[in-house]
């Protein structure tokens, strides 16, 4: 499927939070962060895998294309001298509305077990376009 570079970050950062929800605890008196992984079932994990190794090759081919795009308007610099942020972000926009073919693994609503995880709603919205219907098994 094609899908824009826009799409591709969307994407894995929506993909990367189905890692499961920070949640803070008391570990002898002292507060901590800690991830509570949320429940998939083994062959939903493997697609959420490969959907994220699919966007982690969109994602790596981006971020080489912005950094030649910050060498070249900065004459082989770091950093974007003030006076050219307008004409990077213009390039940047172009950039990110380019599209690349990635292979994406279907994932049903069914699979994403939400009366039992806590998927963000920004996680879900994003999604929402690339579920697939279960199939009927009557």
């Amino acid at each position: 499927m094609k899908l824009t570079y826009k799409e591709i970050l969307t994407l894995r950062a929506a993909l990367l939070s189905l890692d499961g929800l920070d949640k803070s605890v008391e570990i002898k008196g002292v507060a901590q962060i800690i991830k509570k992984p949320f429940k998939f079932a083994g062959k939903t994990r493997l697609k959420i895998a490969r959907n994220l190794r699919a966007c982690e090759a969109g994602f790596e081919d981006y971020d080489a294309a912005r950094v030649g795009l910050v060498r070249e308007i900065s004459d082989g610099g770091d950093e974007v001298a003030p006076e050219k942020v307008g004409e990077f972000s213009r390039k940047l926009g172009e950039l990110l509305a380019e599209e690349v073919e990635a292979t994406l693994t279907p994932l049903t609503e069914i699979e994403l077990n939400l009366d039992d995880n806590e998927i963000p709603h920004g996680a879900l919205a994003v999604l929402l376009q690339y579920l697939v219907e279960a199939e009927n098994t009557h």
